[in-house]
């Protein structure tokens, strides 16, 4: 078994900064998870407790049912692929693959089988006589991927590792990481800051701002049905929109008034009703405004299209916020004209102006 499990585990450095606090998450086998969050949110420091290169201040780590928090890194059956790749510059591809194996002492003709084999897979034995400085970054990126492959560990552990890779790569190793974990069959904890990774990656993806959880779940219900602001916020290119408003009721829906203007929304809870006449922070996704409708139309200001091709990213000036809007293709408007638009109001998030929390999602999470 390669489930993990951290109960309460928190990292306190010696200044007192608490970088992670009482993360608590169960790992199932064979699950590819992601950590997501902005630079110094703590993603990276939980996985290098869970390889055993941090110490946990606090709480338990369990990889199987095996307590490790006193286990040394090489006896926690785990490979580690970094941002910088790590490989040995004197050596070739066929020794940097091999050199774990020959420290453990493993007979020659099992390491040439397993090298050729983790070789075949990542599609570079063709490179095995070659040394670094004689690969591009996506090929020594592979070679690092075969690095882990060969020892067979319960757990795959990746550190921003496509950090270094142009677009075009990164895309491409993105779709060979995933067919690697389907084929490997083991757990896969993957630590990135581009959520665009984590959407396309991840069975489930935790989501991590100041050293604290704040959404583990499936890509789905994070798009969907954030628990707050932050996590709307953080999921989605591009990023959610947020409006002022208030809640008020309808003649047969609840009415979400954004200062004169009514967007009527099929959305509901005992949380959003019991904010009626306050301020609430509403949020709009993009994809969820659009230049053609039948109810409430909305007046702004166009201020610059973007021409993707296949779509279009609009900018409106809108009650002294800037909204995008992702739609099929850019208006006959030009920059400063008036535009009329409209918001899909049953699409519409509603957040807490101070806690930030969901005011659907945080009583009825069936209501989306």
């Amino acid at each position: 078994m390669s489930s993990i499990t951290l109960k309460g585990v928190s990292k306190i450095f010696e200044d007192g900064y608490r970088a992670v606090d009482s993360f608590s998450l169960e790992i199932p086998d064979k699950e590819f998870l992601v950590l997501v969050g902005p630079s110094g949110c703590g993603k990276s420091t939980t996985l290098r407790m869970i390889a055993g290169l941090e110490t946990a201040s606090e709480g338990e780590i369990y990889i199987g049912d095996r307590l490790v928090n006193n286990v040394q890194p090489k006896d926690r059956d785990i490979a580690m692929v970094f941002q910088s790749y790590a490989l040995y510059p004197d050596k070739t591809v066929y020794k940097n693959i091999a050199f774990s194996l020959e420290r453990r002492k493993v007979p020659k003709k099992e390491i040439e089988s397993r090298v050729h084999e983790a070789a075949k897979i990542l599609h570079i034995e063709h490179l095995l006589t070659r040394k670094p400085k004689a690969l591009s970054g996506g090929q020594r990126q592979r070679v690092a991927l075969g690095r882990a492959i060969v020892r067979n560990p319960a757990v795959f552990l990746f550190d921003e590792p496509l950090s270094n890779l142009d677009a075009k790569l990164r895309t491409q190793m993105r779709t060979e990481i995933s067919l690697l974990h389907k084929r490997l069959g083991t757990t896969f904890i993957y630590v990135t800051h581009d959520q665009t990774e984590a959407m396309t990656m991840g069975d489930k993806i935790v989501v991590m701002d100041g050293g604290v959880v704040q959404q583990a779940d499936t890509p789905e219900n994070l798009y969907n049905n954030p628990e707050n602001a932050f996590v709307a916020s953080f999921i989605g290119s591009p990023s959610m929109n947020f409006l002022e408003g208030t809640i008020e009721k309808g003649k047969t829906s609840l009415l979400a008034l954004i200062g004169s203007d009514a967007v009527p929304t099929k959305k509901d809870s005992p949380a959003l009703r019991a904010r009626q006449g306050q301020n609430i922070k509403v949020g709009v996704r993009p994809e969820d405004i659009s230049l053609e409708g039948t109810t409430a139309p909305l007046k702004g200001t166009l201020k610059v299209q973007e021409n993707l091709g296949s779509e279009a990213y609009i900018y409106i000036e809108y009650r002294g916020t800037l909204l995008t809007a992702k739609v099929p293709h850019i208006s006959d408007k030009q920059s400063g004209d008036e535009i009329t638009f409209y918001i899909n109001g049953d699409k519409m998030h509603f957040f807490d102006v101070d806690t930030g929390v969901n005011l659907v999602r945080s009583e009825d999470p069936q209501s989306f």
